[in-house]
């Protein structure tokens, strides 16, 4: 549930009003954004929506395991044949045979059914989120619901150009002088009152809701979406601290782009300009 129109807050104090894009008379500790980085709010690929933040919301943090017998010494085993999925075959009828045989025997190795359980880290995946946001007009509905919901909706959009289409998230491209950056129109970030900066962020999903009370103009005076996002690349701890230390505002690809500038051959990178950024 968003705060609205004249409930308090925890500090009792009364939040009066809210206007999509700012959001002068809420606190900041109650606000929400989503920003990208282009700061001339005239520009038409400047991103900056402001809605006050739900009552709840939930992140989702994952990390992905197996065990140690059947991920690593079946793919040892895969290595070790050459490639394909044969290790992992020959494990699994290894593993077959060996607990087939403690049935029949009644007797099992506690140390390598241990051994062979063990949990083995295979890596994390991006951290994913569902937030809802609740546009209200105060003055007007165009410019407080129905621009910035079409601005969400937008984000999951492919640009056309020509007979080409370009991602609608995060895009890599080359400068004049030979160097990759991250585009400032699709370079967006999470702000969740004071107390967390998401950065490079990809919006995967908009469910619009409109109501259908609408203004003079036929513009819906309110409308609420559940936005689903996603991090660019999976956090370290170390990352996920500095979203909540206020460190989170710095570009999560830097070191990524960085580096591939180090590595990728002037050539090279003179035939991806011709792809103006496709990637």
């Amino acid at each position: 549930m968003a705060l609205t129109t004249g409930q308090n807050d925890t500090s009792g104090k009364a939040i009066t009003s809210f206007v999509s894009g700012q959001s002068s008379s809420v606190q900041p500790a109650y606000t929400m954004r989503l920003a990208n980085g282009i700061r001339n709010p005239n520009s038409p690929d400047c991103i900056n929506i402001s809605v006050p933040l739900p009552r709840d919301f939930g992140i989702n943090s994952e990390s992905e395991w197996g065990t140690l017998g059947k991920d690593m010494l079946g793919g040892f085993l895969d290595s070790f044949l050459g490639g394909g999925s044969g290790g992992q075959g020959i494990f699994q009828n290894l593993s077959q045979t060996y607990h087939g045989a403690s049935k029949m025997t009644g007797m099992q190795s506690k140390s390598a059914n241990a051994v062979s359980q063990f949990p083995l880290w295979l890596g994390n995946s991006p951290i994913t989120f569902q937030i809802p946001f609740q546009f209200n007009a105060m003055s007007d509905s165009k410019k407080e619901v129905v621009d910035p919901m079409r601005q969400l909706i937008e984000l999951t959009c492919p640009d056309r150009d020509g007979e080409w289409l370009k991602a609608p998230g995060p895009r890599i491209k080359l400068s004049n002088k030979g160097n990759f950056y991250q585009d400032a129109k699709y370079n967006l970030t999470l702000y969740l009152g004071t107390f967390m900066t998401i950065p490079g962020i990809i919006i995967t999903n908009v469910s619009p809701i409109y109501n259908s009370r609408f203004d003079a103009n036929g513009y819906p005076i309110s409308a609420r979406a559940d936005v689903s996002f996603r991090t660019l690349i999976a956090p370290s701890k170390q990352e996920v601290l500095g979203w909540f230390s206020g460190a989170g505002n710095a570009n999560p690809v830097q070191d990524l782009l960085s580096a591939t500038n180090k590595i990728i051959p002037a050539s090279a990178k003179s035939w991806l300009a011709k792809g103006k950024g496709l990637f």
